[in-house]
């Protein structure tokens, strides 16, 4: 994805994009978490929730935890208004950004795993086509 996002366009629109891209995981996590959790709540409890209460290692806990927590702060920075918010934005790269993407697809495959009865254990990675990008 970092190639991808500097091959394209100049590098005046390179932040409002990683925003957009920001957003719509961002929105992505928020949906899969609020609609199979029975609880409401915040996403990061959502999620907090979702791993406390499955067998999943804690070496992918902690680091699934971890980088929610960061995310969280810049997925909101995106969604609102203030000056110290944008100076947040201003230390989004990239690189941030991809590594937020294989944490998105982490939980997207640990929420479809609890779900999966033929217990195949595809990741979405392999369903949805991301053209020349790795998996987490």
């Amino acid at each position: 994805m970092v190639s991808l996002i500097k091959a394209k366009g100049d590098s005046g629109q390179e932040k409002e994009k990683q925003v957009f891209i920001m957003n719509c995981i961002g929105l992505s996590l928020t949906q899969l978490l609020g609609q199979n959790n029975p609880s409401s709540g915040y996403p990061k409890d959502l999620l907090k929730n979702l791993l406390d209460n499955h067998e999943i290692d804690q070496d992918t806990r902690c680091h699934i935890t971890i980088m929610f927590c960061e995310f969280n702060k810049y997925y909101n920075a995106g969604r609102h208004f203030s000056k110290k918010k944008y100076l947040l934005i201003d230390e989004l790269t990239i690189e941030k950004l991809d590594n937020y993407r294989r944490m998105t697809i982490k939980i997207w495959d640990i929420v479809c795993q609890l779900f999966d009865e033929n217990g195949i254990n595809h990741s979405v990675a392999d369903v949805i086509i991301f053209n020349d990008l790795p998996t987490f």
